[in-house]
């Protein structure tokens, strides 16, 4: 129906909807002439019915960027939406389904899914679930889909625990008489005796180290991409105490800024830190000990402090909160089922003495 409005221009309304207590939703068109409204108002009409027609055979790894775009990445933190969101969609979601149509999928394919993560732990298909659950729920909600497949999906059983390389006691003391002596030390040695993350360590200053009370404040973290924000979740903001070993050794080298420092007396990039710092000292660590001692990851040496946390007999929620898992789950896999060697290897601290020469 047109009307002429009191400015001289032509409306024409149609409804395009209905609110949730059954009130009709108008939508309106302008134009000088009954045509030139009519024409408006077809070619919206033509341009929802191309979008809704491409919706509708719109594939999962289009709607899945689509969806995080659109509902996530203003609505969360960029940490959170890059290391949840985006992770699981682009290391999970896009290369299981692929360009398989939204409205194709069915709760077999989705089973099929988590069939083939078996070998992740039950956090990680937790969060796949969540997330995927998410994009089919709003789905539904555009008119894509009419089910959810992920409801009654069994995540199934966890097949198999990766074995991280640790040090054990004898190879922790000889890292950690390497690092006193070596200009690159500080790094591995706050890593072996706090469990921080490299990035959290990247991050850390000496206002975040309380050598009073002996307590190191982990705040911030320096990402993969170089940006310096929180840690990798709430949980990763904490506490630490450390022991007296330790005070002596930070007292010795006490100074002011970032633990960490580049050239120019900012923080360092987690590339950076590796090959500059990192690297050399592995380098130089496995010559001193002529290979005898092995040369690990930053991550592996924050397992190694977990591990031997475990060891001792530390319970697993000390644990999580010393290490910063936002998931007791997490800790749960990887930390309560000890490796039988640790164990064994530790409790046999004086014989494992007579194995390894120090040159």
């Amino acid at each position: 129906m047109a009307t002429k409005r009191a400015d001289g221009r032509i409306e024409i309304q149609i409804i395009v909807g209905k609110t949730d207590d059954g009130k009709y939703i108008r939508k309106s068109f302008y134009g000088k002439t009954v045509k030139e409204a009519k024409e408006k108002c077809r070619k919206w009409q033509d341009d929802k019915a191309r979008n809704e027609a491409e919706l509708k055979n719109i594939s999962m790894s289009d709607w899945a960027i689509k969806w995080a775009e659109t509902y996530k990445k203003n609505t969360v933190s960029y940490v959170t939406y890059k290391t949840t969101y985006l992770y699981v969609i682009n290391n999970y979601i896009i290369p299981y389904f692929g360009q398989t149509k939204l409205r194709d999928i069915k709760r077999i394919d989705v089973q099929g899914l988590f069939n083939s993560c078996s070998d992740k732990s039950s956090a990680v298909r937790d969060k796949i679930r969540k997330v995927l659950s998410a994009i089919f729920d709003e789905a539904i909600e555009n008119d894509l889909c009419a089910k959810n497949p992920c409801k009654g999906i069994k995540l199934g059983k966890y097949t198999r625990v990766v074995k991280k390389k640790t040090y054990n006691m004898l190879q922790r003391e000889l890292v950690l008489y390497y690092a006193e002596q070596h200009e690159n030390g500080i790094g591995i040695y706050l890593m072996l005796t706090t469990g921080i993350r490299r990035g959290e360590l990247l991050a850390l200053s000496w206002d975040d180290i309380d050598l009073k009370n002996d307590i190191l404040y982990v705040r911030h973290a320096v990402k993969g991409d170089g940006s310096f924000g929180e840690p990798k979740s709430a949980a990763g903001i904490r506490a630490i105490p450390f022991d007296n070993r330790l005070h002596e050794y930070l007292e010795r080298r006490k100074d002011t800024g970032f633990v960490i420092k580049n050239q120019t007396g900012g923080y360092m990039y987690p590339t950076n830190y590796d090959k500059r710092v990192y690297n050399k000292f592995m380098d130089d660590m496995t010559d001193f000990y002529r290979h005898k001692i092995k040369r690990l990851t930053a991550h592996e040496l924050r397992h190694t402090y977990g591990t031997l946390l475990r060891a001792r007999g530390v319970d697993i929620y000390t644990i999580q909160k010393v290490m910063g898992h936002a998931d007791i789950r997490v800790t749960a896999e990887i930390y309560v089922e000890n490796d039988l060697n640790v164990l064994r290897e530790n409790l046999l601290f004086d014989e494992l003495k007579k194995k390894i020469t120090v040159i």
